[in-house]
């Protein structure tokens, strides 16, 4: 199950990379709303406005998953620790 969590959240790590990426800039954005030539004059691209309600989607997602991750991992036994054997091992080596 934690496994499978963490790959979901793997896969929503790279997508929101992935949009986050290939959005468009807000400097050009505010340039054309100056610019009387502009193509922006006549609204906004459908194509703009849906990749930014997927990328705050995936980023809720990532919010969610992170929560989540963090509470299994607050809650994985303490008894399965290896690296805590390892140093109780060495400390009754040493006596």
């Amino acid at each position: 199950m934690h496994i499978f969590i963490l790959i979901i959240f793997l896969l929503i790590s790279i997508g929101l990379v992935f949009l986050i990426i290939i959005q468009d800039s807000k400097s050009y954005d505010l340039h054309s709303t100056y610019n009387p030539f502009s193509s922006s004059i006549f609204g906004q691209s459908t194509s703009t406005n849906k990749i930014t309600k997927i990328t705050a989607f995936l980023a809720a997602l990532f919010f969610i998953f992170s929560l989540i991750l963090g509470s299994l991992n607050s809650h994985i036994s303490h008894h399965d620790n290896k690296w805590e054997r390892l140093l109780t091992d060495s400390d009754k080596q040493l006596k």
